[in-house]
């Protein structure tokens, strides 16, 4: 099933093969009729896409995040939303230790959309709660972060890093460390999606949709 993620040389299996949009390491590329357009710059300009090598730290994995940052909202209101409501993401930049994607501003989409992604995944505030749409992710592993992260606080303790209610509508395809079978025991279905704030009773994630795990998780092991 982890094929499903992977790049698609010689993995016919691969959702790459069925994007109309994709982020290879550093570029992205947009499929305009059989042709694959360099489109990287002009995203970057714009604001859809940052790209930012250390910019928070994922205390669960204890390694900082270089992450690169989709504007969803910018991304429809500039065009670039996908023809056919696919997205693919890979990073495999030498010299990153923890690339990985995080949607913000996502809180409406301009169409149903699909992201599959061989890194971590990460969406900051709601997601998908305005007029919702179909949504699914695939990727190595998912993390729900509220609309008041905040990157400067990452490295503090996690009582600094208090969540706001959060509500994200999507269906998820995803990995967790290990079989509970091979290892004390990893948290079960409560730790498929993973989180990086205080919650607790005063502070609600809510989480509409399908919670998938195929495969055990290959870049996110912490």
């Amino acid at each position: 099933p982890h094929n499903l993620i992977e790049r698609g040389t010689s993995n016919p299996d691969s959702y790459e093969h069925k994007a109309a949009l994709k982020f290879i390491d550093n570029k992205v590329y947009q499929k305009i009729g059989a042709a694959w357009l360099d489109v990287t710059a002009d995203m970057t300009t714009k604001g859809i896409v940052t790209r930012t090598t250390n910019k928070f730290k994922d205390s669960r994995e204890n390694k900082t995040v270089d992450v690169t940052d989709l504007d969803v909202a910018k991304l429809y209101s500039e065009g670039y939303g996908p023809s056919n409501g696919v997205i693919y993401f890979s990073d495999k930049t030498a010299g990153l230790d923890y690339p990985a994607l995080r949607l913000k501003n996502a809180s409406e989409l301009g169409a149903g959309l699909t992201i599959a992604a061989e890194n971590p995944v990460y969406s900051q505030g709601h997601l998908n709660t305005t007029d919702k749409k179909p949504m699914a992710i695939l990727t190595d592993a998912y993390t729900i972060l509220s609309g008041s992260w905040d990157d400067t606080k990452s490295t503090l303790s996690t009582s600094s890093r208090v969540a706001s209610n959060t509500t994200v509508n999507v269906s998820f395809v995803t990995g967790d460390k290990k079989e509970t079978a091979s290892d004390p025991y990893q948290g079960g279905l409560a730790n498929l999606p993973r989180f990086m704030e205080a919650w607790g009773p005063s502070k609600t994630c809510t989480i509409r949709g399908s919670m998938v795990n195929l495969w055990n998780s290959v870049q996110s092991t912490g």
